[in-house]
């Protein structure tokens, strides 16, 4: 079957199903049916600068549902885009929301494999400008939530930079509130709320903890108080 457009304002093909009954089939439905074809069952070439497939969906269920069996390929790839200023994938104006999420990962696997549920990877050592996550919180609520149940550490943090901060809170704003508060460690027995511990032999001068009020008119101010 070969279908041409040839008139202005026209179509190549139209499918159209105005039947009132839940139905058993698909509108429409392409079957490519054998394993050794490794060819798409549905090719879209798009020049203009419209939809490659625009979804309009109106009735309250899933717009793009994708039922995968492949095990080692990605189920959705986005392949080399050569997006410069544009997003290669937006959310946008998710204003709606109330109890829902705008991008939600879940995974129940028992398998005890080495696995991020998320990953993001910078992998240019010159690509100075990029930050690898950044989140913007305009609400008086958490900018990040972590929720750790099981025995390990909440924040693993494995830095290879050598002459820079660890962990920077630059230029906070907090004027009666603390910077950093351990908050509430009630259930301490024989651990610490903080724990500092160097095993480097270098004999150059260092300090472990340094505390510098680095303003000679805060009178008030104690460096450290016990």
């Amino acid at each position: 079957i070969y279908s041409e457009q040839t008139l202005s304002g026209g179509y190549a093909g139209y499918f159209k199903r105005d039947y009132n009954e839940s139905g058993s089939s698909a509108c429409v439905t392409i079957i490519d049916d054998h394993a050794n074809n490794t060819q798409p069952a549905l090719k879209v070439y798009q020049d203009g600068a419209g939809n490659g497939i625009f979804i309009d969906q109106n009735g309250n269920d899933t717009a793009l549902y994708i039922d995968s069996e492949s095990t080692s390929a990605a189920i959705l790839q986005v392949n080399s885009p050569v997006s410069t200023t544009g997003n290669i994938i937006d959310v946008h104006e998710a204003n709606a929301l109330t109890t829902g999420s705008g991008l939600r990962v879940h995974s129940d696997s028992s398998d005890t494999s080495t696995r991020s549920l998320v990953y993001i990877v910078n992998d240019h050592a010159s690509a100075t400008g990029t930050t690898a996550l950044k989140i913007q919180q305009d609400a008086a609520a958490y900018g990040i939530s972590i929720d750790q149940n099981g025995n390990q550490s909440a924040l693993f943090i494995d830095a290879d930079n050598t002459d820079t901060h660890t962990i920077r809170v630059a230029d906070p704003k907090n004027t009666t509130g603390d910077v950093l508060a351990i908050y509430q460690a009630d259930a301490l027995t024989t651990g610490s709320i903080a724990s500092f511990v160097s095993d480097s032999s270098s004999t150059g001068t260092r300090s472990l903890v340094e505390i510098t009020n680095d303003n000679a008119s805060a009178t008030g101010t104690t460096g450290l108080k016990i």
